[in-house]
């Protein structure tokens, strides 16, 4: 993905293209970034949703997947889908959240059991996709009468593979963990005390905060492989592609607001207005640093890619919101479960701890040899179709 060149784009062009993009939020999706559909037989009531990872262009990535479990069950209907926010445009996917992923999955759901009258319908996530398929299972529980029409029986199983419960790197989670409090809790706070310290101050809290929630997000790190990667090469901080210092960047940028904002009871007014306003400024310098969309000339090949290299930082922090929000509510799902383990799982770790607190009552385990977690070559995809398809027979 090629950076920005001050020469071709001016950072005006960059804020206006960032702020319409954010208005157009998952407009104009390229073909190969689509839901895509194999239909079964005429009367056929049986179904597959399948739903990507974060970092995956999940269509793209799980299409032998879905083409498997389409000639195996040759009347099942199969549905495959990337999470909300993945379309292609860089844009869209920093703008993704977990909302986004659980409202754009609780529709497909719900088309598939009202407008194509599914009445046994097999829900499979990869990865985060795995955690939306357990929050469609409890909304399916909690909502029965929004899902299902009226004397309607509707039979949903839910099948995780490699979910992500746990990341593998135990400082990635923490790192996320602070950046997410930071930015949705701290820093709104910090602007708002800040907005209350002068005349001149407030102005200037409105404009960082639109900054923050506008530049913020693109800031990019490597996704989860990329990081164990380069973790196995040994390479170090100073050895690393140039975004790493987006990530240290993305901790300045949510740690300063608090810091001025205790400073502006401490030191003068001129003072922290001037600090203020520094820190402002810098909040501009993600224009030059963050990816740019691709042009249309290079569109088709940037379609065609099956996962993110670099993901948008609080894109990524949001499936450690999703992991705090969905942990107390494991036992409300009902619905039988198959979790799937990927030996070589470099990404992500299955805690027993999750599934042991799952409610429901029939709940397998499969561990499959010599699987990573994403990346399947053709042969993988079709034997972990065949796993699904023959619990799905036991079932």
């Amino acid at each position: 993905m090629s950076h920005f060149d001050p020469r071709r784009w001016s950072p005006v062009a960059r804020a206006k293209t960032a702020l319409l993009s954010h208005l157009r939020f998952g407009a104009d999706q390229d073909y190969a970034w689509r839901p895509h559909h194999q239909l079964g037989s005429s009367g056929s009531r049986n179904a597959f949703l399948v739903l990507g990872g974060l970092s995956a262009n999940g269509v793209a990535a799980n299409r032998q997947l879905s083409r498997s479990l389409h000639r195996t069950c040759t009347s099942a209907h199969t549905w495959s889908r990337n999470l909300s926010g993945h379309t292609g445009r860089l844009f869209d996917f920093s703008g993704s959240r977990f909302w986004h992923w659980i409202l754009d999955g609780a529709k497909s759901l719900r088309a598939l059991t009202r407008q194509h009258q599914m009445n046994d319908i097999v829900m499979i996530g990869h990865s985060t996709g795995g955690l939306v398929v357990l929050v469609l299972a409890i909304l399916f529980e909690l909502m029965p009468k929004w899902f299902v029409p009226n004397g309607k029986q509707v039979k949903i199983r839910g099948v995780l593979v490699f979910p992500a419960f746990e990341l593998k790197r135990r400082s990635d989670t923490i790192m996320l963990s602070i950046v997410a409090v930071l930015y949705y809790l701290i820093c709104p706070l910090a602007f708002l005390m800040l907005a209350l310290t002068g005349p001149w101050m407030w102005p200037m809290s409105v404009l960082a905060f639109l900054l923050h929630i506008l530049l913020v997000p693109q800031i990019s790190v490597p996704n989860g492989e990329e990081r164990a990667r380069q973790a196995a090469m040994g390479q170090r901080w100073y050895e690393l592609p140039e975004k790493m210092v987006l990530a240290a960047a993305c901790i300045y940028f949510v740690v300063a607001p608090p810091i001025l904002a205790v400073g502006a009871g401490v030191y003068p007014g001129y003072l922290s207005s001037g600090a203020f306003a520094l820190f402002i400024a810098t909040l501009l310098t993600p224009l030059y640093l963050m990816p740019r969309e691709a042009e249309r000339s290079s569109l088709r090949q940037i379609a065609r890619q099956v996962k993110y290299q670099w993901m948008p930082i609080i894109t990524v922090t949001n499936l450690i919101i999703l992991q705090w929000l969905l942990r107390p509510l494991l036992k409300l799902v009902r619905c039988p479960i198959l979790v799937i383990e990927a030996e070589l799982d470099q990404v992500v770790s299955v805690d027993s701890r999750w599934v042991d607190a799952l409610g429901s009552r029939d709940v397998e385990n499969r561990f499959l040899l010599g699987f990573p977690h994403s990346g399947l070559s053709v042969p993988q995809q079709v034997d972990l179709a065949n796993v699904i398809v023959k619990w799905c027979g036991n079932g």
